[in-house]
């Protein structure tokens, strides 16, 4: 039997598909929507007993080897690999992994040897205390919860992490390839590289395989320039594709169908510490295209928590943007007053189900663009009106649904206490303007939104002449 007739006879491809795409018994084969292409009725096909997939839309189809190489985008070799690691089986000879592997193979080796070594930094050495001293008090994590999520710490040395590696038959090439070490210029025959990650917290980054990809590490003290220093790009991490606390969320996004996407590592291993493991973190850098694919793996329901600053709001409403556009559900999670993000709710009312209570109380994003663009605001303001009116008249415009956009237009009037069939008008012409553009509101009041106070019906007409004078 030859290693791919091994590893056939013994993964199911039906279980294998639905690591990646929710599928439904339909008969004797399973069905769900295409993960290749965008569709809105299912027409993706799984046989359990021939072991076959076919999507009817795009014609896609073959083996459990050809979706992992499509849905991965990676050559045959590597789904091999990753394949023959899942059935258990010893690939007989090694005559099929070129180099490239090889050294791919090595870093996956590197990092699960440099994560022990972290691990045995924080929990056992003199040096590690300041580190251990931060996780539990400062941040309230159990040793349970840090030896769960394999943090470390690094020590403060330039050389200590690359020195390690050595020790343990890893090349200096291949140290920084890694991406844990910098080159620098090499005098009197020195060392050539010194060490990323100094006197910092390590919290390792896995692909959605269990593979240890990369690190982020978070400054301890608080005069360091760079609170979060990440790994840089190698050929095992791409960042715009990896989500932090994917590999440990997939088990309980599929059992309640929504993924819940934060900014940090803290907040996610504070959510799981809450009992909430449906939960990611971008780890600080923008939502991108290749992030919401692998999000629609596993889920089209998404639910955003930002951090509750300029920033956070800035960076969620462009994910929410992205995401919207993707055909994604999107809703999101208001925090309380004063609290910043997850992981300071869940520190502040830990054992309490604080954190639960507003995840299950998560809204509309179109509820929550609302909120935030009415929060503190002078609605007695003529102008404040104005400038939340072409805002959200914006963003009302680009909802496909007739009876949402009725139902947030009618919202909109009430709350800034205007006239509907004036903020009708002003919204077609918005529409005109942004007809084939992106979901992208405007930044200012400058369509000309007219919007004023409720009044008789001779005012009413003047303002909607107003209105549309204003666009012409």
């Amino acid at each position: 039997m030859t290693n791919v007739e091994e590893i056939k006879s013994k993964l199911d491809i039906v279980e294998l598909i639905q690591e990646f795409v929710p599928l439904k018994q339909s008969g004797v084969n399973f069905k769900g929507s295409c993960p290749f292409h965008n569709e809105k009725t299912p027409s993706f096909m799984v046989s359990r007993e021939k072991q076959f997939f076919k999507c009817f839309g795009c014609l896609a189809g073959g083996d459990i080897f050809t979706f992992l190489q499509k849905i991965e985008n990676i050559e045959f070799p590597e789904a091999l690999k990753i394949l023959a690691d899942k059935a258990g089986v010893e690939l007989k000879h090694q005559s099929y992994n070129p180099q490239f592997q090889n050294l791919k193979t090595r870093l996956y080796e590197l990092h699960e040897v440099v994560t022990k070594f972290y691990q045995d930094q924080l929990v056992n050495s003199l040096a590690g205390k300041s580190a251990r001293v931060y996780l539990i008090n400062s941040r309230k994590l159990s040793p349970e919860i840090i030896a769960e999520f394999k943090i470390g710490y690094a020590p403060d040395s330039w050389d200590a992490t690359g020195k390690f590696l050595k020790t343990k038959g890893f090349s200096d090439n291949e140290i920084l390839q890694s991406g844990l070490a910098v080159e620098k210029n090499n005098y009197n025959n020195a060392t050539n590289y010194y060490d990323r990650f100094r006197d910092r917290v390590m919290f390792p980054i896995s692909d959605h395989h269990g593979n240890i990809v990369g690190f982020s590490g978070r400054a301890i003290k608080a005069d360091d320039q760079a609170k979060y220093i990440n790994t840089s790009q190698t050929i095992i991490y791409n960042k715009s594709q990896i989500l932090y606390g994917l590999d440990k969320a997939k088990k309980s996004i599929r059992e309640l169908d929504f993924i819940i996407l934060v900014e940090g590592q803290m907040d996610v291993v504070a959510s799981h510490k809450a009992d909430v493991k449906n939960i990611i973190a971008s780890s600080g850098t923008a939502l991108t295209e290749d992030q919401i694919r692998i999000l629609q793996r596993y889920t089209n329901n998404l639910v955003m928590c930002f951090d509750q600053d300029a920033a956070g709001v800035s960076a969620g409403e462009r994910g929410i943007e992205m995401a919207w556009r993707a055909g994604m559900s999107v809703k999101v999670i208001i925090l309380p007053d004063n609290i910043k993000d997850p992981d300071e709710l869940v520190q502040k009312s830990f054992p309490k189900g604080t954190w639960k209570e507003a995840v299950n109380k998560k809204v509309n994003f179109m509820d929550y663009f609302f909120t935030v663009n009415l929060k503190g605001q002078n609605l007695s303001d003529i102008d404040v009106k104005r400038k939340i009116g072409a805002r959200l008249l914006t963003w009302i415009a680009k909802l496909g649904d007739a009876i949402e956009k009725d139902y947030y237009l009618k919202k909109l009037a009430t709350v800034l206490s205007v006239d509907e069939n004036a903020l009708r008008e002003s919204l077609g012409k918005i529409g005109n303007k942004i007809v084939g553009t992106g979901f992208k509101p405007v930044q200012n009041s400058d369509v000309g939104t007219d919007i004023r106070p409720v009044q008789n019906k001779s005012k009413i007409l003047s303002q909607r002449l107003l209105a549309l004078a204003l666009y012409n």
